[in-house]
Formats: C-alpha cells, sequence, structure tokens
C-alpha cells in the first residue's frame, strides 16, 4: 500500500522543519489570512451587508484549515511511538501490517465528497457574482476559494482518521488481551483521544463565525452534523474490538473462577480458606477490570474533550445575549 502524496508531503515536513507542527500551523494561517486581507475579503465594507459576519467566516477560513493540518503532524510525528506500543500487544508475525497506518487508500473520494459537500450545502452561491466587472466579483473568488481549501483540508483529515480508526479497530481483533496488564492496550485509547481532540478543537473554532455577536445556527447545522457523525465512529471504532476482546476475556475467566469456587473446599482449615479467599478476591479483581482499553486520564480527558464545543457554542450565545442587552440598555 502506497502513502497518498499529501501524508508524503506531511511527513517532509516532519523530516525537514524544526519545528513542524508551529511552523506550519503559523505559515498556513499567515498565507491564507494574508490572502484574505490582500483581497480586502477580510471586512469587505463596500462589497457585503454584514462585513463583520464575513470577517468571522475569514478568520475560520483561516484558523481551522492550518489547525486541522497541525494535528494531523502531530499525530503523524507521534506515530511510531505508537506503533512500537502496538507491536507490545501484537503476535510478533502481524507486526508487519503496522506500515499500512496512515495510508488511506480512498483519501481522494473523502476530499471530493467534501468538496460536493462545500459546493452543496455550504457556499451561499446566490450571494456572489463572477461577473468580472462587478464589485463583488474578487470577494466571490475568495470565498469560494475559502471554502476549497477548509473543505479538502478537512476532507484529507477525515480521511485519514477514517483509515486509522478503521485499521485498528481490525488490529484490535489481532491483539493479545492481559486482564492483568491492561495498561498495555491504552495505544488504542490514546488514539481515540487524539482523533476526538482533532474534532472537538475544530468546533470550538466555529463561533469565530459569530464575531459579529449574532449566533446563527445555519453556520453551525452542517458542522455538527459531520462532527457528531465524526465523533461517534472516531471515539468508538479503534476501541470497540478491544472493549469487545476484553468483556469476552473477563466473562471467560469468570466462569473459570466460579467454576474452582463451587469444587473448592469450604472447610475451614488453613489452606482451603487461603484457597477460597484467593479465588473470591481474583473474581472481585476482575469484575472490577475496566472494560475500555483507556486508563482514568485517558478517560477523563475523553469526557472533559466532549465538553468543549458545546460550553464554546453557549459561550458564544451568551456573548451575543449580553451585547444585545447592553445595546439596548
Amino acid at each position: 500500500m502506497t502513502t497518498p502524496a499529501p501524508i508524503k508531503l506531511l511527513q517532509w515536513l516532519i523530516q525537514h522543519l524544526k519545528r513542524p507542527v508551529a511552523t506550519t500551523g503559523i505559515c498556513s494561517f499567515g498565507f491564507l489570512f494574508g490572502l484574505f486581507v490582500v483581497t480586502g475579503s477580510i471586512y469587505p465594507a463596500e462589497t457585503s451587508d454584514s462585513p463583520l459576519e464575513a470577517t468571522g467566516i475569514f478568520l475560520l477560513c483561516s484558523f481551522l484549515p492550518a489547525y486541522l493540518v497541525m494535528c494531523m503532524l502531530g499525530m503523524l510525528r507521534n506515530r511510531p511511538v505508537m506503533q512500537n506500543s502496538l507491536k507490545q500487544v501484537l503476535p510478533d508475525d502481524k507486526h508487519a501490517l503496522l506500515t499500512q497506518i496512515d495510508k488511506p487508500r480512498y483519501w481522494l473520494v473523502w476530499v471530493v465528497i467534501a468538496l460536493v459537500f462545500a459546493v452543496t450545502a455550504n457556499i451561499s452561491w446566490s450571494t456572489l457574482s463572477f461577473d468580472t466587472s462587478n464589485e463583488r466579483f474578487v470577494f466571490s473568488l475568495t470565498v469560494v476559494f475559502a471554502q476549497f481549501v477548509l473543505w479538502i483540508v478537512v476532507g484529507l483529515a477525515l480521511s485519514l482518521n477514517f483509515h486509522n480508526a478503521l485499521f485498528l479497530h481490525r488490529l484490535g481483533k489481532l491483539a493479545s488481551i492481559d486482564i492483568y496488564n491492561l495498561d498495555s492496550l491504552n495505544p488504542f485509547g490514546r488514539f481515540t483521544l487524539s482523533g476526538l481532540l482533532m474534532i472537538v478543537g475544530a468546533m470550538a473554532l466555529t463561533p469565530l463565525q459569530s464575531i459579529d455577536a449574532e449566533f446563527r445556527w445555519d453556520n453551525y447545522r452542517n458542522a455538527f452534523v459531520i462532527v457528531v457523525l465524526a465523533a461517534f465512529v472516531f471515539l468508538l471504532l479503534p476501541i470497540w474490538s478491544v472493549h469487545s476482546k476484553i468483556k469476552l476475556q473477563k466473562r471467560t475467566q469468570l466462569q473459570d473462577i466460579d467454576e474452582a469456587i463451587d469444587k473448592a473446599s469450604k472447610s475451614f482449615d488453613g489452606a482451603s480458606l487461603m484457597a477460597l479467599n484467593g479465588l473470591l478476591d481474583r473474581r472481585q479483581y476482575i469484575q472490577h477490570c475496566r472494560n475500555w482499553p483507556m486508563d482514568t486520564s485517558i478517560f477523563s480527558r475523553v469526557v472533559l474533550y466532549v465538553l468543549i464545543p458545546p460550553l464554546a457554542w453557549i459561550g458564544a450565545a451568551l456573548v451575543e445575549v449580553a451585547l444585545s442587552s447592553a445595546l439596548a440598555g
């Protein structure tokens, strides 16, 4: 399986830049924001009925692609660590499978779907003009360019994360489960955490669209649908097979322990008591083992990340209410 060209480019940046994540993010944002400023689109006072609304949209189209590229670079840079961790729970003859990570075969299909979504549901064509003599011509071109860049990056990010989530789901079926060392399975949970962080971080940026202090549900509806579906897939898909194997392992061992307890001597002599108490303690330990490949710290961060987008949206709505009240007063 060959590495897609965009992933090769990101890997090249990691190899040749001293601080690839920060440098690429700053340069990406600087290029896009500078372009929007130069074209006069960042605050189109003469060509838009709501120039501050356009400012919010172009700020989002500057920050979000840069943020997603930074997330992808961060994940790719940390991939060797995760691969080494996964080797500890995979059979030796399955280690070669790890070379398939970060190689989404159908990335171009995802990008095309994202562009179709942008064209059909995210660009208000009725407000644009592509007549070269019209004063909105440059602004209209910039809007289309900004949306295309944004959704190309979104499509690439979704394709990479979906491929890796599906890949880890398959690896989970091959993983060795040691009920007494569940921390060895944490790489599955950490991957889920990184994918979820990318999604909720993107959603936390969306209130930039409300910079004019008007919280419009239409600006969030499309992103909300995509993010909810993506979060559901990226949260459960990488860890579900491991979760199922952990539950099966616990169920099997509990059955064996229950059978051993039934056969154990119930007399009160020291050896019998020690053997029975040992079985009872082991049963209690296994019953209280976690069912997911993530420890307390990972789980608490997952819960925190899930809360970030709603809090950001509530904050944007409260700012609108506060400003409206202040202006009315």
